[in-house]
């Protein structure tokens, strides 16, 4: 009988436990980009894999990333008259714009706890010449952990590489009123002959590294840096 009593009372202090409100992602409602942070982690990659000695990493931040990346992270807010606008309008669409573009890019929703799923409706196509182009395209492969809603490249007789992009963007609804979009900025440095240049830029990319990156799209001679951020959008 006693068993029966403990058993009892531990059911109801189960009962008694207090859960977390699921965030619900309100509509309609308009979200405005307000804040950034980086973090002060900097993560080096070669083709032979990551490397993690730091003073690696702090001499070849200072030699080629200054501007790009931040050994002690930083904080900023974004002006209203800069930032980027989400409306969401039902439960499964939305819309956004940044105040210098002509018009509105429609999504579609979809929600995979703990993350909502900006899809975009319309495809991308576009077509490429230049080397860089399809060098970010091979790195974004190797090294992004969420992948466009559809991508396809196919080559152009003559030259040059042809693509057909269904963009997908990525959001944590991780507080009460606040999207927080995680951004990738990057430096590569390239020293393979062929090359006009051997640094390139890539900022605020909406994305997150994946846990086991594919080296094997870098060149002998490549060094590549990230940075993580986040973007922070909150509810008007």
């Amino acid at each position: 009988m006693k068993n029966f009593y403990l058993w009892i009372l531990l059911l109801g202090l189960a009962a008694c436990e207090k859960t977390e409100p699921e965030l619900v992602l309100n509509f309609p409602a308009t979200y405005r980009a307000t804040s950034f942070k980086s973090n002060a982690n900097i993560r080096l990659f070669t083709k032979t894999g990551e490397i993690t000695d730091q003073q690696v990493i702090t001499k070849f931040t200072k030699k080629n990333g200054t501007s790009f990346l931040h050994p002690n992270g930083s904080t900023g807010n974004i002006s209203p008259d800069q930032a980027e606008t989400i409306q969401i309008e039902t439960a499964s669409t939305a819309k956004s714009k940044t105040p210098s573009a002509p018009f509105w890019t429609k999504f579609t929703i979809q929600k995979k706890e703990p993350l909502v799923e900006f899809i975009a409706q319309d495809t991308t196509v576009f077509f490429t010449q230049h080397e860089l182009t399809v060098q970010h395209f091979n790195i974004s492969k190797a090294f992004f952990k969420y992948t466009n809603a559809f991508e396809t490249q196919m080559p152009i007789p003559g030259g040059g590489t042809m693509y057909k992009v269904v963009a997908k963007r990525v959001a944590y609804l991780s507080e009460k009123d606040k999207l927080t979009l995680p951004l990738l900025n990057y430096v590569l440095v390239n020293t393979n002959p062929g090359f006009s240049r051997s640094t390139y830029f890539y900022s605020g990319l909406n994305n997150e590294i994946k846990t086991q990156p594919d080296f094997n799209q870098l060149k002998v001679n490549d060094t590549i840096a990230w940075q993580s951020l986040e973007l922070v959008f909150e509810k008007q």
